[in-house]
């Protein structure tokens, strides 16, 4: 007998206990398949059919549990948490839920985004009829024809066809994508109802501010008794009232240093960006006092780089004033962003 008979032959897990198939899966297909299992929602209880057994890493493989599954083997991947549903007759599973992809929550983005397209049209009515100066009463009516407009968040005007407001679906992608992105990072917990509506809130301020250099009391003062609500319903449903505390406290102090600055500095910080601080402070200050000071900073300093650009090309001149508080609401949000995700 030679020594070509009588020597074993060793094969790996991959070709041994998972022989290749008569169909091989072409690299689209697998594609295909993998986007279809990564959306499914398993909360809701949704599940995508999938014909062919579930992938799995190479150092990740385990012998299956039937013959008929047949695992195919893939290069290092990081893949989404599965579950078997059902079996079909050979023995394969033929429904995968997926609960998780890389520890994101399908269901809490979803319906965060949905919410900021809902919210979208809210925002463009508050815009527009808060974009105006101070002293002057709120925008109700068509600037061309005078037509008074019901509802205010439509936007053009019916009768002249005059552009009224914000670009139609413009408010709607702006507010889904950051609802979307701040449910990634707060995750489904108490306090994603109060990180969502100051998200909002945020938006609308930080387009009036950018038009008429204003932050109207009407959206500030009245969010307080709210924020304040939601951030304390969190902590009763964590069990950590000194979150709250601290959030308060983050609120109450990062409102009175800007208001040291608005005395020493008349003009050049107004009071509603005092009192945008406040609000700005509570979030911040649910995540960590670090939160706080890194937000302060980031908005002062990006604030100058701006100014500092907007001079050296000319479209700014010594003395110019630039608006204070989309940058404390973007500092705020990417600190978010960055210290909880």
């Amino acid at each position: 007998m030679t020594a070509m008979a009588i020597s074993p032959t060793i094969r790996p897990y991959s070709t041994a206990v998972a022989p290749r198939s008569r169909s091989r899966r072409s690299p689209t297909q697998v594609c295909r398949c993998a986007i279809r299992t990564s959306i499914a929602i398993s909360s809701c209880g949704w599940a995508i059919p999938c014909r062919r057994p579930m992938w799995t890493t190479v150092r990740d493989a385990q012998p299956p549990r039937t013959a008929g599954e047949r695992p195919i083997v893939l290069a290092d991947q990081p893949m989404p948490t599965t579950s078997c549903r059902t079996n079909d007759r050979h023995g394969r599973c033929s429904e995968w839920t997926v609960a998780t992809v890389s520890g994101v929550d399908l269901t809490t983005t979803a319906v965060a985004a949905a919410a900021g397209v809902l919210t979208g049209p809210w925002v463009r009515a508050v815009v527009f009829r808060l974009s105006v100066p101070a002293d002057e009463a709120e925008r109700t009516t068509c600037s061309r024809c005078g037509r008074t407009l019901r509802p205010t968040f439509a936007c053009r005007c019916p009768s002249c066809g005059e552009r009224v407001a914000l670009s139609c679906g413009a408010t709607e992608i702006v507010s889904a994508a950051a609802l979307g992105t701040m449910a990634v990072a707060v995750g489904p917990r108490p306090e994603l109802v109060a990180f969502c509506w100051l998200t909002v809130l945020c938006v609308a301020l930080a387009t009036i501010d950018l038009l008429v250099y204003r932050l109207p009391d009407r959206l500030t003062l009245s969010a307080y008794p709210l924020l304040a609500g939601l951030f304390a319903a969190a902590a009763l449903a964590n069990g950590e009232p000194a979150q709250f505390l601290r959030a308060l406290l983050a609120g109450a102090a990062l409102a009175t240093g800007y208001l040291v600055l608005a005395l020493i500095r008349p003009g050049q910080l107004g009071l509603g960006d005092v009192k945008l601080a406040g609000l700005l402070g509570l979030a911040l200050g649910w995540i960590s006092w670090g939160a706080v000071l890194l937000a302060t900073a980031l908005s002062f300093v990006l604030c100058g780089a701006v100014g500092l650009v907007l001079l050296t090309t000319g479209h700014a001149r010594r003395g110019s004033v630039l608006p204070l508080g989309p940058f404390m609401v973007y500092s705020t949000f990417v600190i978010a962003l960055v210290t909880q995700g």
